[in-house]
């Protein structure tokens, strides 16, 4: 399939997304109805009910860190670390996204950023208690482990998973070199977490005056907002500048941000093995580093 094959019709949505936004973005929260805001019922009807799963993916963690040192000759504790995984990856995904969410609505709120904290807390409890994992399953020969997958329907469910740690065998790390790694894991969203805060509850957007006598203050719901609507072009261009000249101001923060992500990256890659950062990002998916670097010769 040719490359333009696939842009073209990513491109489309990007347009129609882009379209549809400024109708939304222009309206303040403070006045919007309650049809317009998100019902996060959805996901949990309460906060009660998300404390239990909180809680319960707490005792899974417990659980998975109870089966170290049992996984040889175990294909049905291998099983079973599995079963509990995929329960708490369920568990996990709404109870993230429940406070997550939230937080997006107003990133100043210390108590909705607490809760967030929170989770990322539990998630690198998890990672800590669990980092023996994948350097006990790799003790066991692939050999052998083919055999149970052959014969165990229900452990067969998890090949690719299992094939794929074996697949990455080179870069898994002894059991207390993946334990130093697992904590540093809170660490590693820091740079996000930094440009996030920056550019939303702490950022300052101008007010400007436009040609036709209003105020407005160009963030970046109005950006998008008057964009498309404002039928004077120099109004356009005033819109424009002031709000990127806004992020220009903190030019050197955001390139500092962005090389403490690069650094974290090499970091990362390093210490698995890997020679690079784009063999490191690729390697999750299996693709070969040869397929961005064609893609740049080509374009």
């Amino acid at each position: 399939m040719r490359i333009r094959e696939v842009v073209r019709p990513l491109v489309a949505v990007v347009l129609s997304i882009l379209m549809v936004v400024p109708a939304f973005a222009a309206t303040d929260r403070s006045d919007a109805t309650a049809e317009q805001m998100w019902d996060f019922s959805h996901i949990y009807p309460d906060d009660a009910t998300w404390q239990g799963d909180y809680e319960r993916i707490d005792s899974l963690i417990e659980e998975m860190s109870g089966l170290k040192g049992k996984l040889a000759n175990a294909p049905d504790q291998v099983l079973h670390y599995y079963q509990l995984q995929d329960e708490g990856g369920q568990l996990a995904y709404k109870v993230y996204a429940y406070v997550a969410l939230q937080g997006d609505l107003d990133l100043a709120d210390n108590d909705l950023q607490a809760r967030r904290q929170e989770v990322s807390a539990l998630f690198a409890r998890w990672g800590q208690a669990t980092s023996w994992f994948a350097p006990e399953l790799l003790q066991i020969p692939y050999d052998e482990m083919k055999g149970w997958l052959d014969k165990n329907l229900d452990l067969a469910l998890y090949r690719f998973s299992i094939d794929e740690a074996y697949r990455q065998q080179e870069h898994v790390l002894d059991e207390s070199g993946e334990h130093l790694l697992s904590l540093q894991s809170r660490f590693n969203s820091a740079p996000g977490d930094i440009y996030s805060m920056l550019t939303t509850a702490d950022q300052e957007f101008p007010t400007i005056e436009l040609s036709h006598g209003e105020e407005v203050q160009i963030s970046g719901g109005q950006y998008y907002a008057r964009l498309a609507t404002e039928r004077a072009r120099e109004d356009r261009e005033a819109v424009w500048r002031s709000f990127f000249e806004t992020y220009e101001a903190k030019i050197n923060t955001y390139a500092s941000i962005y090389n403490s992500i690069c650094q974290r990256d090499w970091a990362q890659a390093q210490s698995r093995g890997y020679e690079g950062t784009l063999e490191a990002a690729l390697d999750g998916n299996a693709i070969p580093t040869q397929v961005v670097t064609t893609l740049i010769d080509v374009t």
